[in-house]
C-alpha cells in the first residue's frame, strides 16, 4: 500500500515551504505531493526536486462572490476571523478536490502552516475503516463540536472526501472555510470518523504542548511568530 503526505501551496504561501519541508524530512519518509494552487514557475521548480507537483484540476471560480453571499454571515465571519482572513478564504475550499487528486493509497494531508516535530506514522493507522478519514477537533471557539481540517489522514477512495468536495461546490457561500463545511456534513448526515489526538494537530492559540508531534500555527499570529522566526534563521546564515 502507497503511503504519502500532501501539502497545497500557491505564491503567497511559497515562504512556508523549505521551513515546512526542513522539520517534515527531518523525521519521516513518506513521499510528498506538492499540489499546485498557484504558485511561481521557481517554487514549481522547487518542489518538483523534492517530489510530485499536481496540477489542480478543479477551477477555482467555483466560489460564490463575495457581493452574493448573505451580509449578516460576512459581518459574522469578520467578527471571528477578521477582514484579512478572507484572503485565505478561497484557497482553503482547494482543500478537498486537492485530496480526491491523492497519488496515493492512503495520505496524510499537512497545511503548509504545521510544524512537524516527529514521526506521522501512526496517523496511517488511525484512518476510520469505513468513511476513510481521521481528523482532530478544533480546540475550541464553543461547547459545539468542530473539526480542524489542518490534518486529515484519509483513503483514497474515501467517499466522506468526495461529499465534501460536492458540498464545497454547492455550499460555499453559507460557510467560511472547507472544515466548516467538512463538520456540518459529518454532524448532518452522521458520520463517523476517528479522532486524530491533540498533539498530532496543536493549534498554538491553545498554549504550549511539549508533546506535541504537529504544532499547527493558525491564524495571523501564528504566521507573524513563523515569519520572524525564518527571518531570523536567513539571517544566521548570511
Amino acid at each position: 500500500m502507497k503511503k504519502g503526505v500532501m501539502i497545497g501551496c500557491d505564491k503567497e504561501q511559497e515562504w512556508l515551504l523549505m521551513w515546512w519541508w526542513k522539520h517534515y524530512h527531518k523525521h519521516n519518509p513518506y513521499p510528498v505531493a506538492f499540489v499546485d494552487f498557484g504558485m511561481t514557475p521557481e517554487a514549481r521548480k522547487w518542489c518538483k526536486h523534492k517530489g510530485e507537483v499536481i496540477t489542480l484540476e478543479r477551477s477555482k471560480d467555483f466560489m460564490m462572490p463575495e457581493s452574493l453571499i448573505n451580509k449578516n454571515l460576512i459581518s459574522q465571519w469578520e467578527e471571528r476571523f477578521g477582514k484579512i482572513a478572507w484572503m485565505e478564504r478561497k484557497q482553503r475550499f482547494l482543500k478537498p478536490f486537492a485530496m480526491l487528486q491523492t497519488p496515493f493509497d492512503q495520505t496524510i494531508w499537512s497545511d503548509l502552516d504545521c510544524e512537524i516535530t516527529g514521526s506521522i506514522s501512526p496517523l496511517f493507522q488511525k484512518i476510520h475503516p469505513h468513511s476513510g478519514v481521521a481528523i482532530g477537533h478544533e480546540q475550541a471557539y464553543s461547547e459545539e463540536v468542530r473539526y480542524n481540517s489542518g490534518v486529515i489522514a484519509f483513503n483514497k477512495d474515501s467517499s466522506l472526501i468526495e461529499k465534501w468536495a460536492e458540498a464545497c461546490l454547492r455550499s460555499n457561500d453559507r460557510f467560511f472555510s472547507d472544515q466548516d463545511v467538512l463538520g456540518c456534513l459529518i454532524h448532518h448526515e452522521d458520520i463517523e470518523v476517528s479522532e486524530i489526538t491533540g498533539k498530532y494537530n496543536w493549534c498554538l492559540r491553545s498554549g504550549v504542548n511539549i508533546e506535541a508531534i504537529i504544532i499547527h500555527w493558525a491564524g495571523c499570529w501564528g504566521k507573524e511568530v513563523l515569519r520572524r522566526e525564518i527571518s531570523k534563521g536567513l539571517s544566521h546564515h548570511v
